[in-house]
């Protein structure tokens, strides 16, 4: 395992762009009666901090368990530890992309397996080398135009090194391919949303500083996206898939200060410029100005603000939108450990018959935060994760009936921002009324290693959709999770 961490370190170049095929995991940019190519989400990578644990990320598989014995076999030398997963899925979606059962592929059915291996070299105290390969494999019952086998690319979705406080200073630097979990994940949690939770990795280069005598951290980030999947690391095994729709360079200056008590504060900025790879890929530049202000009212009150606020072009049209996530949440202090939350979020639409473009853009923030099916509903608008043009009103409970097992349960009331799409099939000419959405989640920890998850959702459209588009639509999903 320790070659495993540095014998790909040095970029391959890339194929030309002409030798790569379309990609497989793209479902169409407006419900059709066509066959639908195979789906490409439900949650991503490993996430921490989710603002919606109705659509709860994974743990991170990286933590052994606490037992001596499996201690000492994930972590047999000091300088080297290693570890894999496997995940199972079985799902079910009717109506999500078409909210039409009279669609001949509006229901579909398929199964994933996960498997991932991972391993870190540490020949200094303050220095390791990071690999992790991650491949899946998708079977498909339902739509019949779907191949029945779809295989991604067996990929290095980690390959870093980081060097920690050098010199000191409280300087750490992560450079190569990595996971970037900034804030709630609004903006900045998935970097390659073609390919779904096979993968959620950002070619990049990380500087933090730590700043202890005014309790603070600086996180400065370079990062280049290419629409390929061989931007810094050629795949093992090439399935010949994009990862996003456009190549895309940025920068993220994001700093966080909790000097006041009880208190955190974050700014950032966060640029992006994309050329487009695909047909429905942008053409852009746009600049994120944010805030976030978290605070603990009482024992078992908190809340956070978060504000955003874009400007540049974006396809040939200047960007001028807003964005807001907000959540208050009150511990119950009850024998189930329960927790309420209230959340507002916000994603300004575009006007029509303006020449700015007021939509807002979620950045890399395309993975399914509060759900894994209503993602798919923006297919019709303007591609899978790609969430805007939304008011977003939730009222949810987490419990703990047991040591093992936890509940999730949310209800949300979905608003269009702006009639973006009256004039396209489907869409109302004056409706705003997106519609009800309930999430159920039951997370189950069988053993340290083996853990297990039930979700429902359903979602019921209201008149922003026209009658031809307004049957209710069903996920369902079950997991299985084993982590060494």
């Amino acid at each position: 395992m320790a070659a495993m961490a540095i014998f790909v370190l040095l970029p391959t170049l890339p194929p030309a762009r002409g030798q790569v095929t379309q990609p497989q995991d793209q479902p169409p940019p407006e419900p059709v009666a066509s066959p639908s190519p195979a789906p490409a989400t439900e949650s991503p990578a490993p996430a921490t901090d989710s603002p919606a644990p109705a659509a709860k990320p994974e743990p991170p598989a990286d933590k052994p368990p606490a037992d001596g014995l499996w201690q000492d076999l994930k972590h047999p030398l000091p300088w080297w530890t290693w570890g894999f997963d496997l995940r199972l899925r079985e799902t079910y979606i009717g109506n999500a992309i078409t909210l039409d059962k009279r669609n001949p592929d509006h229901e579909w059915h398929w199964q994933r397996q996960r498997i991932r291996l991972w391993g870190t070299f540490t020949p200094l105290d303050n220095l390791e080398f990071n690999a992790r390969i991650a491949w899946e494999g998708k079977h498909f019952d339902r739509p019949l135009s779907f191949a029945n086998w779809s295989p991604t690319s067996t990929v290095f979705d980690r390959l870093n090194v980081k060097w920690k406080d050098i010199a000191d200073t409280g300087l750490t630097l992560q450079a190569g391919r990595q996971d970037l979990m900034l804030g709630e994940q609004w903006l900045v949690m998935d970097g390659t949303p073609l390919v779904g939770s096979s993968n959620a990795y950002f070619d990049a280069v990380r500087l933090t500083f730590d700043w202890d005598r005014i309790h603070s951290t600086l996180n400065l980030v370079y990062l280049e996206q290419d629409a390929e999947e061989d931007n810094w690391f050629r795949p093992l095994d090439d399935e010949r898939r994009y990862i996003v729709e456009h190549d895309e360079t940025g920068a993220i200056v994001w700093f966080t200060n909790k000097s006041l008590p009880k208190t955190q504060f974050d700014a950032y900025f966060i640029y992006t410029r994309r050329t487009p790879a695909l047909a429905n890929g942008d053409q852009a530049e746009v600049y994120t100005v944010g805030a976030r202000a978290g605070h603990q009212f009482q024992e078992r009150l908190k809340g956070y603000v978060n504000l955003a606020g874009q400007f540049g072009r974006k396809n040939g049209e200047p960007l001028c939108a807003f964005g807001s996530l907000d959540r208050l949440s009150y511990d119950l202090d009850d024998p189930w450990k329960s927790v309420l939350r209230l959340d507002y979020e916000f994603l300004s639409g575009d006007k029509p018959g303006t020449d700015t473009n007021e939509a807002f853009d979620i950045l890399w923030g395309r993975w399914p935060r509060f759900s894994e099916m209503y993602i798919y509903t923006y297919a019709g608008e303007t591609r899978i994760g790609d969430m805007t043009n939304l008011h977003r009103v939730a009222l949810g409970w987490t419990g703990h009936p047991n040591a093992k097992l936890e509940l999730c349960s949310d209800y949300h009331l979905l608003f269009a921002d702006q009639n973006t799409f009256a004039d396209r099939p489907g869409f109302s000419g004056g409706g705003c009324f997106r519609g009800q959405l309930l999430s159920t989640v039951l997370n189950y920890k069988f053993t340290p290693w083996l853990s297990g998850q039930l979700l429902g959702e359903f979602l019921f459209p209201g008149d922003y959709y026209t009658d031809a588009r307004n049957d209710p639509a069903l996920f369902l999903r079950a997991q299985l999770m084993f982590s060494f």
